[in-house]
């Protein structure tokens, strides 16, 4: 006895952005669920909807008592590319420049283990969602990163932050000032993923630490990772509020011609020079 297949809940059957299933173990008596971001013509990137189908369906699962995990994955290849360009150049403040994003923050506040498993892009907001989940699983064609800084996407506070306990502050200072890209086996050697096996054993590989965790006290594990929580808590008391720092700091940032000028080199596929529209912003001013 096994996995069943995996199906989807009654009332989730017509996903847009996000696909969501469940399937049980027969031996073990409980189950895992599934998120699916499914957005692949644009590689997985979100939007407000992505977030609103997200948070339902993991809503759904926290309440079933049989679930022991939730996978958060991506269609078509790849995991997630992050916050939607064209969506975050009309997002409101909230939305698109927080200081914790919505998906982190569902992730982190689950009191389930939730495990992300990654093939191909994990860029951007996709990186810190990647890594913001208790447990990272990676093919070995992972490619991980960021380009928040070269496209004009403002986000900061806690998610920066957590980089920072996550993989060393040296290390995450190199990744968010200098976008690197690194494979599956470099992020596993960073600590970013937990472990990296061929693209054609994930599922296998995915099952396999679903049944230990199958095996474990939900309570403890409950509390264990609410611990967890407690400690990452401490970094979000130090950035502050969500958007405190981009308000404090540069508040004008969203509408600026320095913004404007990395989301178009981004769309017209160009090297940007956010530096010259920056000096020339703050010679007008001065």
């Amino acid at each position: 006895m096994g996995w069943t297949d995996w199906t989807q809940p009654e009332g989730f059957r017509r996903p847009v952005h996000v696909i969501y299933e469940k399937k049980q173990h027969e031996e073990l008596g409980g189950g895992i669920a599934r998120l699916t971001m499914n957005r692949p013509e644009v590689l997985n990137a979100f939007t407000g909807q992505t977030y609103s189908e997200f948070a339902r369906a993991m809503k759904d699962a926290e309440d079933d008592r049989s679930i022991a995990a939730i996978i958060v994955t991506g269609s078509g290849g790849n995991f997630c590319s992050g916050g939607d360009v064209m969506w975050e150049a009309e997002a409101s403040f909230e939305e698109s420049a927080g200081s914790e994003p919505g998906l982190n923050r569902l992730v982190r506040m689950c009191p389930k283990v939730v495990i992300a498993v990654v093939e191909g892009y994990a860029i951007g907001g996709g990186n810190h969602l990647a890594y913001t989940c208790d447990i990272t699983l990676a093919a070995d064609t992972a490619i991980f990163g960021h380009n928040g800084p070269r496209v004009g996407s403002p986000h900061h506070g806690y998610t920066v932050a957590l980089a920072a306990l996550t993989i060393g502050m040296k290390r995450a200072k190199e990744m968010h000032f200098f976008l690197p890209r690194y494979t599956a086996q470099e992020a596993y050697d960073l600590g970013m993923v937990n472990k990296v096996v061929p693209e054609f054993e994930l599922d296998n590989e995915v099952d396999k630490w679903c049944e230990q965790l199958l095996t474990m006290s939900p309570t403890c594990i409950q509390l264990r990772k609410r611990s967890f929580n407690a400690l990452m808590d401490m970094a979000r008391a130090f950035t502050g509020p969500t958007g405190e720092l981009l308000q404090k700091h540069a508040p004008d940032f969203l509408g600026s011609a320095e913004r404007q000028e990395c989301l178009a080199a981004f769309t017209e596929m160009r090297t940007p020079r956010p530096y010259a529209v920056y000096a020339a912003e703050q010679t007008a001013t001065a």
